[in-house]
Protein backbone atom coordinates (compact mmCIF):
# COMPACT_ATOMS: atom_id res chain seq x y z
CA UNK A 1 0.00 0.00 0.00
CA UNK A 2 1.25 3.42 -0.91
CA UNK A 3 1.59 6.18 1.67
CA UNK A 4 1.05 9.81 0.79
CA UNK A 5 3.26 12.46 2.24
CA UNK A 6 1.84 15.88 3.03
CA UNK A 7 4.06 18.88 3.66
CA UNK A 8 2.86 21.62 5.97
CA UNK A 9 4.51 25.03 6.21
CA UNK A 10 6.18 25.81 9.52
CA UNK A 11 3.70 28.64 10.08
CA UNK A 12 0.48 29.24 8.25
CA UNK A 13 0.40 32.89 7.24
CA UNK A 14 -2.74 34.91 7.12
CA UNK A 15 -3.56 36.96 4.05
CA UNK A 16 -2.62 40.10 5.98
CA UNK A 17 0.94 39.04 6.79
CA UNK A 18 3.54 40.77 4.61
CA UNK A 19 5.16 38.59 1.98
CA UNK A 20 8.48 40.45 2.15
CA UNK A 21 10.41 41.82 5.06
CA UNK A 22 9.41 45.54 5.37
CA UNK A 23 13.05 46.70 5.19
CA UNK A 24 13.65 44.68 2.02
CA UNK A 25 10.40 45.94 0.49
CA UNK A 26 11.43 49.54 1.27
CA UNK A 27 14.76 49.07 -0.48
CA UNK A 28 13.09 47.59 -3.56
CA UNK A 29 10.62 50.49 -3.76
CA UNK A 30 13.43 53.00 -3.26
CA UNK A 31 15.36 51.45 -6.16
CA UNK A 32 12.30 51.52 -8.42
CA UNK A 33 11.78 55.16 -7.51
CA UNK A 34 15.43 55.99 -8.22
CA UNK A 35 15.28 54.29 -11.61
CA UNK A 36 12.10 56.15 -12.48
CA UNK A 37 13.89 59.50 -12.03
CA UNK A 38 16.66 58.78 -14.53
CA UNK A 39 16.86 58.27 -18.25
CA UNK A 40 18.13 54.76 -18.81
CA UNK A 41 20.48 55.65 -21.65
CA UNK A 42 22.19 58.68 -20.08
CA UNK A 43 21.58 58.28 -16.37
CA UNK A 44 20.73 62.00 -16.13
CA UNK A 45 17.96 63.06 -13.71
CA UNK A 46 14.59 63.82 -15.29
CA UNK A 47 12.43 66.66 -14.05
CA UNK A 48 8.75 65.86 -13.89
CA UNK A 49 7.99 68.82 -16.15
CA UNK A 50 9.76 66.98 -18.95
CA UNK A 51 7.03 64.35 -18.70
CA UNK A 52 4.26 66.95 -19.20
CA UNK A 53 3.23 68.62 -22.42
CA UNK A 54 3.45 72.41 -22.72
CA UNK A 55 -0.36 72.62 -22.46
CA UNK A 56 -0.36 70.56 -19.28
CA UNK A 57 2.27 72.87 -17.79
CA UNK A 58 0.07 75.85 -18.69
CA UNK A 59 -2.90 74.23 -16.94
CA UNK A 60 -0.74 73.36 -13.94
CA UNK A 61 0.60 76.92 -13.70
CA UNK A 62 -2.87 78.47 -13.76
CA UNK A 63 -4.14 75.94 -11.25
CA UNK A 64 -1.24 76.79 -8.90
CA UNK A 65 -2.24 80.45 -9.18
CA UNK A 66 -5.63 79.58 -7.73
CA UNK A 67 -7.84 79.49 -10.82
CA UNK A 68 -10.69 77.00 -11.08
CA UNK A 69 -11.23 74.77 -14.13
CA UNK A 70 -13.78 77.11 -15.70
CA UNK A 71 -11.40 80.11 -15.40
CA UNK A 72 -8.46 78.10 -16.74
CA UNK A 73 -10.59 77.01 -19.69
CA UNK A 74 -11.59 80.61 -20.42
CA UNK A 75 -7.95 81.80 -20.33
CA UNK A 76 -6.77 79.00 -22.62
CA UNK A 77 -9.86 78.97 -24.85
CA UNK A 78 -10.65 75.39 -23.86
CA UNK A 79 -13.73 73.74 -22.39
CA UNK A 80 -13.93 72.84 -18.72
CA UNK A 81 -14.12 69.20 -19.78
CA UNK A 82 -10.79 69.52 -21.63
CA UNK A 83 -9.19 71.05 -18.54
CA UNK A 84 -10.45 68.09 -16.47
CA UNK A 85 -8.93 65.76 -19.06
CA UNK A 86 -5.57 67.55 -18.77
CA UNK A 87 -5.76 67.30 -14.97
CA UNK A 88 -6.37 63.56 -15.16
CA UNK A 89 -3.36 63.23 -17.43
CA UNK A 90 -1.20 65.38 -15.12
CA UNK A 91 -2.20 63.28 -12.10
CA UNK A 92 -1.35 60.09 -13.96
CA UNK A 93 1.95 61.29 -15.42
CA UNK A 94 3.20 62.70 -12.10
CA UNK A 95 2.05 59.58 -10.25
CA UNK A 96 -0.08 61.62 -7.86
CA UNK A 97 -3.45 60.76 -6.42
CA UNK A 98 -5.56 63.91 -6.46
CA UNK A 99 -5.87 67.60 -7.30
CA UNK A 100 -4.57 68.67 -3.88
CA UNK A 101 -1.29 66.84 -4.46
CA UNK A 102 -1.01 68.40 -7.93
CA UNK A 103 -1.45 71.91 -6.51
CA UNK A 104 1.09 71.21 -3.76
CA UNK A 105 3.56 69.90 -6.36
CA UNK A 106 3.01 72.92 -8.64
CA UNK A 107 3.61 75.37 -5.80
CA UNK A 108 6.71 73.47 -4.67
CA UNK A 109 8.01 73.86 -8.24
CA UNK A 110 7.20 77.63 -8.06
CA UNK A 111 4.72 77.42 -10.92
CA UNK A 112 2.43 79.78 -9.03
CA UNK A 113 5.03 82.55 -9.51
CA UNK A 114 5.04 82.40 -13.33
Amino acid sequence: MRQSITFYPARVKSRLDPIFDPIFAGRVLEEFSRQGRTIRSTGQPVEKEEVLTSRQIEVLTLLAQGLIYKEIGAKLFLSERTIKYHMDEIIERLHLENRRQVIKYARRMNLDKK
